[in-house]
């Protein structure tokens, strides 16, 4: 009897010649953007269009806030669902209102990088997922990897000696997965009571506006 393996779930950081790669190599891994990295270059984004200046202090505008709230959530909407919402084609405010261009920029920023780019647009939806959203573990991994290197160019011998440190951490937490294998990583409370309501959301949603 054959048994036929789960997709393996991998984020990346959109980075295309990681993307291309890894869909060539691992052909069955379903490959996902990573949520913070998206966050990070919208937020450049917007802050290089001037939607900050209407999101706080004297020169909030209410619309803009709402707005970009909005912009936000769509990450955890069905794709099929996103031509619904009036936020991802129309600024919220008048045409002669000063945030209105900066808006409509970024309005066109969403839909030429992260919509019509072959490579990005199915991959930042996470709509149903409820586990790997980010590059966290990578990214710490590396940190690490930075840490015990303590050069920038390490000799070869050096690097060979931390890989293997590395490789026998890892394999002593499987011995200890397997061990006790309902041992949960510790997440602040914070971000356990967010990822909690997001996906209670989301299952709320889809038990309402079934396909």
């Amino acid at each position: 009897m054959s048994c036929k393996a789960a997709p393996i779930p991998l984020a990346f950081d959109f980075e295309k010649t990681a993307i291309n790669a890894t869909e060539r190599v691992l052909p069955t891994a379903t490959v996902q953007g990573c949520a913070f990295h998206l966050a990070q270059a919208r937020n450049r984004k917007r802050d290089k269009v001037g939607i900050t200046h209407y999101l706080e202090g004297r020169t909030m505008e209410p619309l803009v806030v709402d707005w970009w709230d909005t912009i936000k959530g769509v990450i955890f909407l069905p794709r099929r669902l996103h031509r619904e919402v009036r936020a991802l084609t129309t600024p919220p405010v008048p045409e002669d209102h000063s945030a209105f261009a900066p808006c409509e920029g970024f309005l066109r920023y969403l839909k030429e990088t992260w919509y019509d780019n072959e490579v990005f647009s199915d991959l930042w939806d996470k709509y149903g997922v409820e586990e790997v959203r980010t590059t966290n573990l990578a990214e710490a991994y590396h940190s690490e990897l930075n840490t015990l290197m303590e050069d920038d160019h390490p000799s070869l011998s050096k690097l060979l000696s931390v890989v293997h440190d590395l490789d026998n951490e890892a394999d002593s937490a499987l011995i200890a997965l397997e061990q006790n294998p309902d041992h949960v990583k510790h997440v602040r409370k914070e971000h356990l009571e967010r990822r909690q309501r997001i996906a209670e959301e989301m299952r709320r949603f889809n038990a309402l506006y079934k396909e």
